[in-house]
């Protein structure tokens, strides 16, 4: 790889991860280039206070003013109501996926779940995707962000532009494959006109769970495979955690 080529490489990861953090107000024109603006839209349109409708214990106060813990405790209190989904803030995240972040990276359980530190939580998760790198790539990343948000469509295969959760608690993807594609290449998409109401529930967490399970064991057979045709590189060898699993 030439010097050029290598910084050209280095350019796009580098305006992505900018990108990503920019300001939300951002998105208020209609448009924006923040992925994390367009989940928002998609999977939260009540903002980082929302939460998955089916849950009938509403939390003791609004989840920007409740600490990592009081989210996760509450969370643990709606499971064991009967609800079928925990999915809670601008990303909806279930609990197991924030307990899994919060030990994973070392949190402060005493923090606040506010706006700062849900965009973190979420660019952690987009961060399990890899980096974008270049266009071609970007197919991969989308169908990896479609496995952790349920309104974001595949991008490939038989199923493009279909939520990957499709039949699971009528979920449905809530944007197309173009609109992702767009955004992980920086450029400019329109943001959905804010609903009242979220088009279909969270997936259960059983189902986004087991979709992580799925392609972990893709992931593993394409290893043991290349394994067994001596084309494993080192960059899979070196692998500390699946990319592309949910939780």
């Amino acid at each position: 790889m030439t010097p050029s080529l290598r910084l050209a490489r280095a350019f796009r990861s580098v305006l992505f991860w900018i990108l990503l953090a920019a300001n939300p107000a951002a998105a208020q024109s209609g448009t924006t280039t923040d992925l994390l603006a367009l989940v928002r839209a998609l999977e939260a349109p009540r903002g980082y206070d929302d939460y998955e409708r089916r849950i009938r214990l509403a939390p003791p106060k609004p989840l920007t003013a409740m600490t990592l813990d009081e989210v996760l405790s509450w969370q643990s209190r709606v499971r064991d109501s009967g609800a079928p989904s925990t999915a809670s803030g601008g990303y909806q995240i279930i609990r197991p996926t924030l307990a899994r972040l919060v030990r994973q990276h070392g949190l402060d359980r005493d923090a606040l779940f506010d706006p700062a530190m849900q965009d973190r939580l979420a660019r952690l998760l987009v961060a399990e995707c890899g980096d974008p790198g270049p266009p071609s790539r970007h197919p991969v990343v989308a169908d990896c962000l479609a496995g952790i948000w349920a309104a974001l469509p595949l991008a490939t295969g038989a199923r493009r532009g279909q939520s990957a959760y499709r039949d699971v608690a009528g979920n449905r993807a809530l944007t197309d494959p173009d609109t992702v594609l767009a955004v992980l290449a920086g450029q400019p998409v329109r943001l959905p006109d804010r609903p009242t109401e979220r088009g279909a529930p969270s997936p259960d967490d059983e189902a986004v769970l087991a979709f992580g399970t799925v392609r972990l064991r893709r992931i593993q057979s394409a290893v043991r495979a290349a394994t067994g045709t001596g084309t494993l590189t080192p960059s899979v060898r070196n692998w500390s955690f699946d990319p592309y699993a949910v939780d």
